[in-house]
């Protein structure tokens, strides 16, 4: 399996805090949250999820936060489709990593990703369909999750749009091969 490595080391005014970020790869369980027979997944990039929240339409668990408009088109995911707009989740268990649930297609643009108010980066979520952002190396403690639309795209995207199935807390644990 192939991973892309975004590898980033950001340095945050207050405290130099360094953290990892990846993307998982895509049409796979992990990125998809379930199972091919719907059940959780119970691990993410060798962490074990130990609380996710759902974004579903209209936001789920998730706070939508701005004057835009979202929607979801009657599917599991939370379209965020006029900025400006962003979706933001408190997360309730301690962890040392965390993941973001997205999903993109023609329609979609750039999207700013933050942990605890600190921007992680923004990632250009065009035909990224089932993608999972992990941000790793974070101190250990409940995270506050936050995706902002930018309002940009690239010229071939039919839209600024930005879908999120969801977010999780991620703990390292050995975990058992089965």
């Amino acid at each position: 399996m192939r991973r892309l490595a975004l590898a980033l080391a950001l340095l945050l005014a207050s405290g130099a805090l360094a953290f990892g970020a990846s993307l998982a790869p895509p049409r796979t369980p992990e990125a998809r949250w379930t199972t091919p027979g719907g059940e959780p997944v119970e691990a993410v990039a060798g962490y074990r999820v130990v609380d996710y929240r759902d974004a579903g339409e209209g936001g789920g668990d998730w706070a939508l936060v701005g004057q835009g408009r979202a929607g979801g088109n009657g599917t599991r995911h939370l379209f965020m489709v006029e900025g400006p707009l962003a979706a933001r989740v408190a997360l309730s268990v301690p962890s040392e990593a965390v993941a973001f649930m997205m999903d993109g297609d023609s329609n979609e643009g750039f999207a700013t990703f933050l942990i605890d108010g600190q921007e992680v980066g923004t990632w250009d979520m065009y035909n990224r369909s089932m993608q999972t952002l992990v941000v790793t190396d974070l101190p250990m403690r409940p995270h506050t999750l936050e995706v902002r639309m930018t309002g940009r795209k690239r010229p071939t995207s039919r839209g600024v749009h930005v879908s999120l199935y969801g977010g999780s807390a991620l703990v390292r644990e050995v975990i058992a091969a089965r």
